[in-house]
């Protein structure tokens, strides 16, 4: 016996988020660890001269790679040099917006959550104050 998906309600917010998605002219895709494409945005993928489905399940090996941005600082010094824009959170732009050296636009109603995880060496004592704080996060944790 199988199971068929349950289809679930879209929010506002997810909608907002795939609709900027899908209409950003650069590249915007997920992959698993190996590089292998597992979404890739409509927009990017006719640019590049295929449908969507032509370019899932495909390596990013194959593709030509122009940048790759290893921290979340070069992404702003390559929308300050004017390489492209980014989604990236408040509280990592929240200088160079003050500053005025790029343009911050609240994207209304926009919520993006990520999971973060407390990770520790499991060799090692922790001291009172990172133990109270891994009890705070567990206590805390969802």
């Amino acid at each position: 016996m199988s199971r068929l998906p349950v289809p679930r309600a879209v929010d506002p917010s997810e909608q907002r988020y795939r609709a900027l998605v899908e209409s950003g002219r650069g590249l915007i895709c997920t992959h698993d660890l190996s590089g292998v494409l597992l979404s890739v945005n409509r927009a990017a993928a006719e640019r590049l001269g295929y449908a969507v489905e032509e370019l899932v399940g495909r390596s990013l090996g194959e593709m030509q790679v122009i940048a790759e941005m290893g921290s979340t600082s070069a992404i702003k010094q390559a929308v300050k040099a004017g390489v492209g824009v980014s989604l990236l959170s408040r509280r990592a732009v929240e200088e160079e917006c003050r500053a005025g050296s790029v343009w911050c636009l609240r994207v209304k109603d926009l919520k993006i959550s990520r999971a973060f995880y407390l990770v520790t060496h499991r060799d090692r004592s922790r001291s009172p104050l990172a133990e109270a704080f891994r009890a705070f996060v567990e206590a805390e944790a969802v």
